[in-house]
């Protein structure tokens, strides 16, 4: 009897939509929500803006660094002991944050909170997968990860209003009060993960656990897919404030209402990829998607290259990529879950590849400190390219299971 099969016999029910989805979406709307505060926080330390997109990079750097751990701890204690560690953690992050004194401790508190809210999305693929055969879990991820679109959509929309009617601290003060209700919903989780597959808690096991799951090929170039489709995101994330305040003219809550217009056609890609998954293949819809945000990708840059700055062909083309990146990120998490053989252990060893790109990508572009309107253009193109690349590469090798 296989792991699957005995969480749903002592169980029977399944984890609640809602609470898988407000905790995927825990460290998600922590790395967001500040980014319409990030002129604002230049002004308030007295450092130059690009400086300040730190906020959000080194949350991405502690979101990453915390996925190593959270598989191995799960596999020991259970998943939903897991999560009450990670969220607390978060907790005292968000407190941190929110009475930063200086620069470098607000930096410290966001990557404490980082640190603590990456169990969310760590467990909650390990729990999707415990208690899913793929296609199933395929649509589920595919509603899950919606929370990408609802959630730090209006995470942005209501950090450029904190921040304008409130101020900037109000920020980490909310993310500080949302971790405390994800803590709550974490208690009415069923725990997936039976005591009869528990591994004691050692460094051999852990290196056993790891070995076991680096060793698998199957899960690589899936990685690349999830992990360079997440980069855009977060690149975006840590940009995209910044030229609209500085080349479009908008203010911190004129930018979190456009760009919900980026998260809405975001979050119609997730739907549409849900209602997808189990009729078209998972090839299928790497293309569709590829196609589409690529197709977003040119425009962008040939709008931005080529005609003086506007609000409109800047935002429309970003939607399109947005609009075709769920069937990629959606598609390739659940591939790569589907050939793990320890689901935990791999789920740490995927989310932590793909927030290292995710970081490598953003804390690249955070050292640009002039024309970033027409620079971020390129490096989306650029990133789709290597998304396009890698799903040709997909096909040739799921021919050879074929």
């Amino acid at each position: 009897m296989n792991n699957y099969e005995i969480n749903n016999l002592k169980f029977g029910k399944k984890p609640a939509l809602f609470t898988l989805t407000m905790l995927i979406s825990l460290a998600s709307m922590g790395s967001v929500l500040p980014a319409p505060a990030l002129t604002n926080i230049a002004e308030s330390y007295s450092i130059l803006p690009h400086q300040a997109e730190w906020v959000v990079t080194m949350f991405v750097l502690g979101y990453a660094l915390s996925q190593i751990f959270y598989g191995p701890i799960s596999n020991s204690i259970g998943r939903k002991k897991t999560l009450y560690i990670g969220i607390s953690i978060s907790i005292v992050g968000g407190i941190v944050s929110s009475m930063a004194t200086d620069f470098s401790m607000l930096v410290l508190g966001r990557l404490i909170m980082a640190i603590g809210s990456g169990c969310g999305l760590n467990m909650t693929f390990t729990i999707i997968n415990d208690c899913y055969e793929n296609t199933e879990a395929r649509k589920v991820i595919a509603y899950t990860t919606s929370a990408f679109a609802i959630l730090p959509g209006l995470a942005i929309f209501l950090g450029g209003e904190l921040t304008t009617y409130v101020g900037w601290r109000s920020c980490f003060i909310f993310l500080t009060v949302f971790s405390v209700f994800a803590l709550f919903l974490a208690k009415t989780l069923p725990e997936t993960h039976h005591k009869n597959n528990r591994i004691t808690f050692s460094l051999r096991n852990i290196a056993g656990q790891y070995r076991k799951a680096f060793s698998n090929p199957k899960i690589y170039v899936y990685t690349g897919l999830w992990g360079f489709s997440t980069a855009i995101i977060y690149v975006v994330s840590a940009t995209a404030s910044i030229v609209s305040v500085r080349s479009l003219g908008l203010t911190a809550n004129g930018f979190s209402q456009l760009f919900m217009i980026i998260m809405a056609l975001y979050f119609v890609g997730n739907i549409i990829t849900a209602k997808l998954s189990d009729k078209a293949t998972p090839k299928q819809l790497f293309i569709v998607g590829a196609i589409i945000s690529t197709l977003g990708a040119i425009l962008l840059v040939g709008f931005n290259q080529f005609v003086e700055p506007s609000r409109a062909l800047f935002f429309i083309p970003l939607a399109l990529v947005y609009l075709g990146l769920p069937m990629i990120f959606s598609t390739a998490s659940a591939q790569a879950m589907h050939h793990a053989v320890d689901k935990s252990t791999t789920s740490s060893v995927v989310s932590f590849m793909i927030m290292m790109i995710a970081f490598l990508s953003s804390s690249g572009v955070s050292t640009i400190q002039t024309n970033l309107y027409h620079y971020l253009p390129v490096i989306i193109l650029g990133l789709m390219l290597v998304i396009n690349v890698l799903i040709m590469v997909e096909v040739k090798v799921a021919k050879q299971y074929v």
